[in-house]
């Protein structure tokens, strides 16, 4: 298993209800030598109890952290991994409460040494889509591939098609994206824009020279339930609700306040990419400014509600 070392990094909360399945999918991995790394967020259940029963006497690594959130609690991870586990070949996303397919990171991997170009290349993402599954691990669905082959930086500030928990990528990429920890961790620094882990490497990726391998091969069965803490909604009209609240109250120029951090301690060779960003972190109100950025942003995959939103947003000033 020469260059197939996993580092599996998963962050749980108050998971004791289906952490023992998702751990078992992942100790179940073919063809990989795998490690989990797991970060627990301050959990008041049986989680870690589950968690050292299944860990005693293997290699795996557990701890317990302060009480920070989804998004604080994989970057809290991704330094420990840069810092301190850097030896592995590739590193991975997972949540508590999914199901993996006993090849999903064999399957990652070998795609990404697809070819020789692809095997030098200096960052690598890889994701895949999932099947969706409820409470007693009955398929519901299939998750959407629509913007599986349309990858495009232009809709990093309001879409993610990648979910963390099929990310699979190399060093470098995770070297990449730690490079905010010291930025993120300053007391100027607002809180409310802080990106989730995997929005912020599928971020990173568009805007570096990272090589992005979208698999619509369906690989993981993701759990879909009432404690959900990152799901997508139930329905589009919550959807829509819950979008709306978010973007105009809660994280008012939310694109403008990424694109900064971006721009700030990300280098972007690509002067395309770069005036983009300048074009979104810039503020400006001018009828200029607001119709490049109508332009530029990239909506045209979004369903019609969801599109005439964002367009609002962006004209009066807080996408």
């Amino acid at each position: 298993m020469e260059g197939n070392s996993v580092l599996v990094l998963l962050s749980s909360y108050n998971g004791e209800k289906y952490i023992e399945q998702q751990i078992e999918s992942l100790l179940a991995q073919v063809g990989v030598e795998i490690t989990i790394l797991i970060r627990d967020d301050g959990s008041s259940d049986h989680t870690l109890e589950i968690v050292e029963k299944m860990f005693k006497g293997t290699k795996h690594i557990y701890f317990k952290g302060d009480n920070v959130g989804p998004a604080l609690s994989f970057y809290n991870l991704m330094k420990l991994a840069f810092e301190k586990y850097n030896q592995y070949d590739y590193f991975a996303f997972c949540d508590q409460d999914d199901i993996w397919h006993n090849d999903k990171l064999l399957t990652a991997i070998s795609t990404m040494k697809t070819t020789e170009e692809n095997a030098n290349a200096c960052k690598k993402l890889y994701f895949c889509s999932s099947d969706i599954i409820n409470e007693s691990s009955k398929r519901i669905a299939s998750s959407s591939k629509r913007y599986f082959n349309n990858i495009d930086y232009r809709m990093c500030f309001h879409r993610n098609p990648a979910l963390g928990c099929t990310m699979v990528f190399n060093f470098n990429l995770l070297h990449e994206c730690i490079k905010i920890w010291d930025y993120i961790q300053s007391t100027s620094y607002d809180k409310r824009y802080l990106p989730m882990h995997d929005a912020w490497m599928f971020c990173v990726a568009n805007f570096t020279n990272t090589l992005i391998f979208a698999d619509k091969k369906e690989k993981i069965h993701y759990r879909k339930h009432n404690l959900n803490v990152t799901a997508s909604q139930k329905n589009l009209l919550q959807r829509i609700k819950n979008l709306v609240i978010r973007r105009l109250f809660e994280k008012p120029r939310y694109a403008e306040n990424v694109a900064k951090t971006v721009l700030e301690n990300i280098q972007v060779n690509d002067e395309k990419k770069k005036q983009f960003l300048v074009l979104l972190s810039s503020g400006k109100k001018d009828i200029i400014s607001v119709f490049k950025r109508l332009y530029y942003v990239k909506l045209s995959g979004e369903i019609f509600p969801i599109r005439i939103f964002y367009y609002f947003l962006i004209m009066i000033n807080r996408y």
